[in-house]
């Protein structure tokens, strides 16, 4: 009787609940790309979202969120972003599976997994290809598993020193409400750091949705960071499951002695922990293998400070499902660089 007299939202936000639990129980590394949160934010772009349940190997299935969007002339792409619990011998059957699949001419697929030269080689045996990546495939990890001591402990010597500097300067780390005044912060921190660095990041309206989307869910968290007074530096973090994520940032350049991005992610880390979670992840690094004298090779060194080992995820791969996919890759560029001009957003 009592969920006769539910809201539409109150439904909604249960149904919502609903689908996380599945996914977080069937994935291994679940990733908040794949949260229903993340599915209404693409939804507002352009994108339509679907939870299904694919077969594996033996019997077993995997609860994936798959987004799919049109391309004209084409049919559909499916897109599955972050996904990842796919081993060597469930590839035959899933690929079987995606190849029944109606109006699509695509599978993208981009794991949430380690490098697997095994992995790589049976998807590669299955037809899948080689595709461009709409995800980073590097990153930084803050382990958060054991007690603050062996936090710090994984930390490297040059991190811990600049974070004990910072905590005797005049730096201030506050968890902020999900408010307007923080989002304006974040907004305005965002636009001096695209002017100052020329990098590209999403609209206001992008990432408005995102962050209104994920605090919704109770899956997002403001932070910033005081110097002497002042606000230097925004972070938002997105949450799923036990995991979290460094999602947006913005910072004014400080004085090269200034230790405030080290105290900033060490203070939400803590917290992060303290709050029972396992790891916080720093996000996009270059290739630690590749060169490091390119533009975010700064960015890499800083991020690399705070673990001593770094992450590789599988390359992006695509399954042909009808003839159409051949016009794919050429297409995909003009489609991403249409979508810039007009609305001036990534397709992806």
């Amino acid at each position: 009787m009592l969920a006769e007299h539910q809201t539409g939202s109150e439904r909604g936000a249960q149904e919502a609940s609903q689908e996380d639990a599945r996914v977080l129980a069937s994935q291994d590394r679940p990733h908040f790309i794949q949260s229903a949160a993340w599915a209404k934010v693409k939804e507002e772009f352009g994108w339509s979202s679907e939870l299904v349940e694919l077969p594996l190997a033996n019997g077993r299935s995997l609860v994936v969120r798959t987004y799919r969007r049109s391309v004209p002339g084409l049919g559909q792409l499916i897109h599955l972003p972050r996904v990842n619990g796919i081993a060597v011998d469930d590839v035959p059957v899933l690929s079987a599976a995606f190849r029944k699949m109606e109006k699509s001419f695509g599978v993208k697929l981009e794991l949430f997994q380690p490098d697997d030269d095994e992995l790589a080689a049976a998807l590669a045996s299955e037809g899948w290809q080689t595709a461009r990546g709409t995800q980073y495939r590097h990153a930084v990890e803050i382990d958060l598993a054991g007690t603050p001591d062996d936090m710090w402990a994984r930390l490297k010597k040059r991190t811990r020193n600049l974070v004990r500097r910072a905590s005797e300067q005049d730096i201030v780390v506050e968890r902020l409400e999900a408010d307007e005044s923080a989002k304006r912060r974040m907004l305005d921190l965002v636009a001096v750091t695209k002017d100052r660095s020329g990098a590209y990041f999403h609209s206001e309206r992008y990432l408005r949705a995102t962050w209104n989307e994920l605090c919704a869910a109770g899956q997002g968290r403001f932070y910033c960071v005081r110097e002497e007074g002042d606000v230097v530096a925004s972070a938002f973090v997105a949450t799923f499951g036990d995991r979290a994520w460094y999602k947006d940032g913005g910072s004014v350049r400080t004085g090269s002695k200034s230790n405030a991005p080290h105290l900033l992610h060490v203070r939400i880390a803590e917290e992060l922990q303290r709050d029972g979670f396992r790891s916080y992840e720093l996000g996009n690094i270059p290739d630690p293998n590749g060169p490091q004298d390119g533009p975010m090779s700064g960015l890499g060194t800083f991020k690399r400070g705070f673990s001593k080992e770094t992450l590789s995820f599988m390359e992006t791969v695509e399954l042909p499902i009808t003839g159409r996919y051949r016009a794919w890759h050429v297409v995909e560029p003009l489609v991403g660089r249409v979508s810039l001009v007009k609305s001036r957003e990534q397709w992806y």
